[in-house]
């Protein structure tokens, strides 16, 4: 039998009775639930209060005419307008920084401070407000009679709206929910490889397997198989999430969230590669499930370690940390996605990304085939790093 098709059978193996699995499939369920469930509290939770408090600084005579009107024109549909007045421009500003108004209406009621966007039925009712008031005015200069003046159309007018802080379209959201994936995926998977790996040895169950085939292709089958499985969860996972979001008008799925969910399948792929060999080592290392305990723990530390840092990074996605974090090949996988989709970084950036982890992987991977196959048989107790590397 060749080695890929031992690999090939290995995999196929590992795929079957773990997807037969309750605690994987539980799992599934319970993930899918989780997802779902975010989606809609964040559909309730979003939803918020319909009414639109405008701000305008008290004294601005045309300013409050402006928004006077606008509330006159938006109580035909509906929409609720609430008026507030402060004392200066720099604390309307403030009012809409704070999140304590929707918008601020500034300069005689020609510009607009949002803090992300404006709605559209409101900026409509705004540019028809500030069209009057403008007409109105120049009509007036001009000394037409009022009558004449209201009986005049509407122009069409430019209405400035200054973003205090820009729209990331929600990709500040999408990158930890990426990161939050990538981190359950990694550790659930890769303590799958590691416990596996333990109980085929205690059992010696791997002395049979080994009769028909080398160690090598019994581990990369291993390894291949659920990585699959976990590719193929998390593809349910964000799919399903994707779908409950755009159904409940949460997110909008666009080239955005498309370009997203393949930096997180891709960096997914080559973060369990690199993180699968390592516990593969540590499953190798001991002969009991029992022990895998303390073979692991160094490497569910690094990855919680790595998640953190992933989570700070997030929070200044274009902060030093966060650049050196996305390319470190054991933060890389969680951070690097999280770059891409808040646009932090680039292609050359990821293209790095992807090397350094390449090359820290087939390392990993080199380095784990030697401890496999030099420690997959010794049973009794913990074989020793040093030893395995070694052979002595």
């Amino acid at each position: 039998m060749t080695d890929r098709r031992a690999a090939w059978l290995v995999a196929r193996r590992e795929i079957v009775e773990r997807a037969r699995d309750r605690t994987f499939q539980t799992g599934t369920v319970v993930s899918l639930l989780v997802v779902v469930g975010v989606v809609a509290l964040a559909s309730v939770l979003g939803g918020g209060d319909d009414r639109f408090t405008l701000v305008v600084v008290r004294g601005d005579t045309e300013s409050i005419e402006v928004a006077q009107a606008a509330r006159d024109g938006l109580r035909a549909t509906g929409t609720p307008l609430e008026i507030r007045q402060v004392a200066t421009l720099e604390a309307a500003r403030g009012e809409v920084r704070e999140d304590q108004a929707d918008a601020a209406l500034l300069g005689a009621g020609a510009q607009v401070a949002v803090l992300d966007g404006l709605d559209g039925e409101v900026a409509q009712a705004l540019r028809a407000a500030v069209a009057r008031s403008s007409l109105s005015a120049a009509l007036e200069r001009a000394g037409v009679a009022e009558e004449l003046r209201l009986a005049a159309a509407d122009p069409p007018v430019r209405l400035a709206v200054r973003p205090l802080e820009p729209d990331d379209g929600g990709a500040a959201g999408i990158a930890f929910f990426a990161a939050l994936l990538l981190y359950g995926q990694l550790i659930t998977f890769g303590l799958w490889v590691a416990y596996g790996i333990a109980e085929e040895k205690g059992s010696r169950v791997v002395e049979l397997l080994l009769s028909a085939t080398r160690s090598l292709p019994l581990l990369a089958g291993k390894v291949l198989g659920l990585g699959v499985l976990g590719l193929v969860q998390l593809l349910l996972v964000a799919g399903v999430g994707l779908a409950a979001g755009a159904a409940l008008d949460v997110v909008d799925v666009d080239g955005t969230l498309a370009g997203a969910l393949a930096a997180t399948l891709g960096f997914f792929t080559l973060g369990y590669v690199l993180y699968a060999a390592l516990f593969a080592v540590a499953g190798a290392l001991v002969s009991r499930q029992e022990d895998a305990q303390s073979t692991t723990s160094p490497l569910i530390f690094a990855l919680v370690g790595a998640f953190f840092v992933a989570l700070q990074a997030l929070q200044e996605p274009a902060s030093r940390l966060a650049e050196i974090a996305a390319l470190v090949p054991f933060s890389a996988p969680m951070v690097m996605p999280a770059r891409l989709i808040t646009g932090d970084a680039g292609p050359a950036d990821a293209l790095l990304a992807i090397a350094l982890l390449l090359a820290t992987a087939a390392l990993t991977l080199a380095l784990a085939a030697r401890v496999y196959d030099r420690a997959i048989l010794r049973t009794g107790g913990r074989v020793p790093l040093r030893e395995a590397l070694t052979g002595r």
